[in-house]
């Protein structure tokens, strides 16, 4: 049997994508990092501080500026879940008393408002503004016993009574060169984002009858590794379609086709289609490769039906699982599964 016409999907990965402001990293808190807390009560003077392990990690979208030397032009914290160890801090509070302060279980999440995001490129110093530590697990216990008198608690639950704190002290990105990025990847490269955190402040807080400062001195630093738009791809599509991609799941703005599916194939400044024709009266299709070669792998995929539910990979030579190789030129004909209807998508693998 023949096949009837069908239809073309273009997907910039495995999957189909839509345009992605920046591009995602998990930054993972490393060993080491400590926040010790200072309690002044009254008029007593500091007391040891409580030392409490920072773990976790910090989920983000992070944007690079453009060129070869990428350092970080904005960060928006999207998730995760920074933990805090459990801390019991007694303070003598002379003639007013004692007071002791345990926190068990603290843990939260970072987020990033409409109004954050901002980074000064040149030192990569983070602005603190819009971004935030939404507390919403643990418990945070404050007993205060006076010199005479009866013992009084107070007890928040997170869970239950969630506190938002702005963030504070001082944040630094820093890029590394990329890694793990063959010279011949030109549409993609992967870089390592670390984020380092310092802060001294001092906050006063009232609770009930009793007045207490919070000093809180430490830092932790936060490492992630992300795949970013290469070089080349990117200068391709700023002078050809006058965009620039941040990420790899970009599309065209004129036409919404993938721009690294556009890119793999040497599209130039018009309209542009991918190079399918169905053979008639055949179950084969043919692929016009740029002659000069691909630019990046394309991987071509099958689904026979009235909508696309599993796709399978079109097999022949040179495709290895569906792939047509970097630099592959000419005409190349597949056999497609007889059929009266289905779907064919192409997409450039994920690295």
């Amino acid at each position: 049997m023949s096949f009837a016409p069908v239809r073309i999907w273009l997907a910039a990965t495995a999957l189909m994508a839509s345009l992605c402001p920046a591009t995602p990293v998990t930054l993972t808190i490393q060993p080491g990092g400590v926040i010790n807390t200072t309690y002044t009560i009254g008029f007593s003077s500091n007391f040891p501080a409580a030392a409490s392990t920072i773990g976790g990690s910090i989920q983000a979208d992070v944007r690079l500026t453009a060129g070869t030397d990428n350092k970080v032009e904005r960060f928006r914290m999207t998730g995760g879940r920074i933990t805090q160890s459990n801390t019991d801090a007694t303070v003598n509070a002379g003639f007013n008393g004692a007071a002791r302060v345990i926190t068990t279980g603290v843990a939260g999440v970072p987020r990033t408002d409409t109004t954050g995001g901002a980074v000064t490129v040149a030192s990569g110093i983070i602005s603190n503004v819009g971004h935030f530590y939404d507390m919403n697990e643990g418990t945070i216990t404050i007993r205060y016993t006076p010199l005479f008198g009866t013992m009084s608690e107070s007890i928040t639950n997170l869970a239950l009574t969630p506190e938002s704190v702005a963030r504070v002290g001082t944040s630094t990105l820093t890029t590394s060169t990329p890694i793990a990025s063959p010279s011949s990847t030109t549409w993609w490269k992967r870089r390592k984002i670390t984020l380092s955190h310092t802060q001294d402040v001092t906050q006063t807080t009232v609770s009930g009858a009793v007045s207490y400062s919070i000093r809180q001195q430490g830092s932790y630093s936060a490492i992630g590794e992300a795949v970013f738009p290469g070089d080349g791809f990117v200068s391709w599509s700023q002078t050809n379609r006058g965009v620039r991609p941040l990420e790899l799941t970009d599309r065209d703005p004129r036409t919404g086709q993938p721009l690294l599916v556009m890119y793999a194939f040497r599209a130039g400044t018009g309209n542009w289609q991918v190079p399918v024709t169905f053979l008639p009266g055949t179950s084969k299709v043919r692929l016009q490769l740029p002659t000069n070669g691909l630019l990046a792998p394309v991987k071509w995929e099958y689904w026979s039906g009235n909508t696309p539910v599993s796709w399978m990979p079109l097999t022949g030579t040179p495709q290895t699982g569906g792939i047509t190789p970097l630099n592959a030129s000419g005409t190349l004909t597949l056999t497609i599964p007889a059929g009266r209807r289905g779907f064919i998508r192409a997409s450039v693998p994920a690295p």
